[in-house]
């Protein structure tokens, strides 16, 4: 869509696109293969189309987080990914923390700035909606400063 083609173009190659990242031989970022996958007007497509991109982003994290070796940046990639599509992340959250409880902690230290309170990755835009779920998820919901006089 940036390159060639339109949205009807995109879509047609889009399930290849997506088994392609699944076997992380697709040399594209996540982030930008979803992004475009919000220009293609993904909040109008039908919902089982809507419900089969969700089901891959769910799966893939499960995948990625269950692994012998956890790929922490992958998996930051997909949540930001899910970030562009999905209004509220808090779920993929909560399962992370049901199927690898300890795995927050790793995901903090590697992908996160604790003194900052902030991402890492780029592609995360802190005016979306999900970055401040994800922050919270990660370090806890920030504490009051207290005012001296």
């Amino acid at each position: 869509m940036t390159t060639w083609g339109n949205e009807s173009d995109y879509l047609y190659f889009l399930p290849r696109i997506l088994e392609l990242s699944d076997e992380s031989v697709f040399f594209c970022d996540l982030e930008i293969t979803f992004g475009k996958i919000m220009m293609a007007g993904f909040k109008d497509w039908p919902a089982k189309e809507q419900n089969a991109v969700r089901d891959f982003i769910s799966a893939k994290l499960e995948d990625t987080v269950q692994a012998t070796d956890p790929d922490v940046e992958l998996t930051d990639s997909i949540l930001c990914s899910a970030s562009l599509l999905l209004e509220d992340i808090t779920p993929l959250l909560n399962k992370l923390d049901t199927i690898a409880p300890q795995f927050k902690f790793t995901y903090a230290m590697r992908c996160g700035n604790l003194v900052k309170r902030e991402l890492i990755n780029n592609f995360w835009s802190t005016s979306n909606p999900n970055y401040p779920r994800v922050i919270t998820w990660m370090y806890g919901a920030p504490q009051a400063t207290l005012k001296t006089s």
